[in-house]
């Protein structure tokens, strides 16, 4: 019995270890591949790097950006344009943004 009730702790802490991951670090690897391709930072639409400029993102550097065609999540529709995906980076903490071809942010990036 009490090797029992040991092997059972033991699985226990084994499995609130591999739940305790730290997710709190943004690995590029974890954006879809197959579509969104890695670009220059210099090759983003002037109306992006304005807003990056802007007072929401002042301390934070501008460290990659990212291309998403048109449909790249189902079908595409009228009107559909690509979008950009930004890393930005402050001090150990990184953040994706996405926006759309005419600089609307669509949201954060969540890994």
């Amino acid at each position: 019995m009490k090797k029992v009730v040991i092997t059972i702790f033991i699985l226990f802490c084994f499995s609130s270890l591999a739940g305790a991951q730290d997710t709190s670090k943004i690995r590029p690897h974890s954006m879809d591949h197959r579509k969104i391709q890695k670009i220059d930072i210099r090759e983003l639409p002037e109306i992006i790097k304005q807003k990056l400029s802007s007072e929401d993102y002042t301390s934070w550097i501008l460290h990659a950006a990212y291309k998403v065609p048109a449909g790249h999540h189902g079908e595409m529709m009228d009107g559909d344009t690509d979008d950009y995906i930004v890393e930005l980076k402050k001090e150990n903490e990184i953040i994706r943004v996405r926006f759309d071809n005419a600089g609307n942010r669509k949201g954060y990036i969540n890994e």
